[in-house]
């Protein structure tokens, strides 16, 4: 995909680099030929280096001229392989184009293999091509062995102390790229630990209670950067909306992106929260205004949307606010003679349907189930509790309807062990 600076969080550093370029030199017959070519090559991944910075148009340029010399490297060294170095190759080779988009690139667009697969295959699973980066490292480590083999064999250390203090320094300093020192002029972010970005507002959250929450923004633009709150859920742990970053429904996301809109402009209104609450069954919306204002890129999106939450009384109730962040507690807040949620299979085969009322109701209820009525219980009460263990459980979502005599006011519905 587009590279970001992001992508230094995946460069496995240059130290460990020199194996695997060595090893595809290694196969050249001149040895002063070895020598450019290597020196080459660490000039291309240097300059690509700083290009992500710079220009991304000039990185994908410089990335095909390294791939275009990798191949010829390849053909040349073709010859000297053995059989199950020349597997190794074409399947490293194989993966690492999959996942390949060239889409800085437009006139390459249509030679990527990324594109390909998501026409082609009519799998979801199949097309989260993430995964292929998992498949490529060991291969790459294979690869960056075999160069350290030749490398040994080129230079050949006559004392075995000398090959122990070499390799440690080269131990040393893939570790120094790799793990953030306290040195102050070693700034790597990789293998950082997670910061536990503002857990305050998650203390708000009634704690493991089975609701279902939204953290806004929510990122269309880029799905893997709502992994922070998969990271955060551990300070909570309810459910969240949020939760599909890798293997995802495209419907699910063309709906939700359809609803609260990509930006999250427009939000909340009645209608949206309305939305949410009867086909989503949700019960809280946090905002994050750091991460929304950089999102949408408007310094004043906290008292905007504030004011837009004001004018949504009848669905949304302030449980908390902050300057870093808001918790917005969203239910009908009028008399209602129908309630209408919407669960998954997940939800409704382990728990049962806990409804509080903010007072006394005497009278009947009916209860459907995708719009079939499955009973009718008379009520003499403020809390009642409904099961559905035995009805069949639609995967894709299941509608639950609870119709009253008279207009009741609803405090609370939540799942219950």
């Amino acid at each position: 995909d587009y590279p970001t600076k992001r992508v230094l969080a995946l460069f496995p550093g240059f130290v460990f680099l020199l194996f695997p370029i060595f090893y595809m030199v290694s196969g050249l017959k001149d040895k002063k030929n070895k020598i450019f070519v290597f020196i080459l090559f660490m000039v291309l991944i240097l300059s690509m280096a700083v290009m992500v910075f710079i220009n991304l148009q000039i990185l994908n340029f410089l990335f095909l001229i390294f791939l275009f010399l990798i191949l010829i490297v390849i053909i040349r060294s073709w010859k000297m392989m053995v059989n199950w170095e020349k597997l190794i190759v074409l399947t490293f080779s194989f993966y690492s184009l999959l996942s390949l988009d060239f889409g800085v690139l437009r006139f390459l667009k249509l030679t990527s293999l990324l594109d390909l697969i998501h026409i082609m295959v009519p799998f979801g699973g199949l097309k989260n091509t993430q995964r292929v980066y998992l498949i490529i490292l060991p291969f790459l480590v294979i690869i960056a062995t075999l160069g350290a083999e030749q490398l040994l064999k080129t230079f050949k250390p006559q004392k075995k102390i000398v090959l122990i203090f070499c390799s440690g320094l080269i131990v040393f300093f893939m570790l120094l790229e790799n793990i953030p020192f306290p040195l102050p002029i070693q700034k790597s972010r990789i293998m950082k630990p997670l910061s536990n970005y503002n857990l305050r507002v998650y203390k708000e959250l009634p704690f493991k209670q089975n609701r279902i929450v939204l953290e806004i923004p929510f990122n269309f633009k880029l799905i893997a950067r709502n992994s922070i709150y998969l990271l955060n859920w551990k300070f909570h742990q309810n459910y969240l909306l949020n939760g599909k970053t890798s293997i995802k429904s495209p419907r699910y996301i063309i709906n939700l992106k359809a609803l609260i809109g990509v930006n999250q402009k427009k939000f909340p209104t009645d209608f949206i929260l309305k939305t949410l609450i009867e086909k989503y069954s949700v019960n809280y919306v946090i905002f994050h205004w750091d991460l929304l204002s950089r999102y949408q890129n408007n310094p004043h999106v906290r008292s905007e949307m504030l004011k837009k939450i004001k004018l949504t009384k009848n669905y949304s109730q302030i449980e908390y606010d902050s300057k870093e962040a808001t918790i917005l507690k969203i239910q009908e807040n009028f008399p209602l003679k129908s309630i209408k949620r919407c669960y998954s299979l997940a939800h409704l085969k382990k728990n049962r349907l806990k409804t509080s009322l903010k007072a006394s109701y005497s009278g009947e209820v009916e209860i459907y189930f995708n719009d079939y009525m499955i009973e009718c219980r008379a009520l003499n009460t403020d809390v009642f509790i409904v099961d559905f263990f035995n009805q069949k459980l639609d995967i894709s979502g299941n509608k639950i309807e609870l119709k009253f005599e008279k207009p009741v006011f609803l405090k609370d519905i939540q799942f219950i062990d």
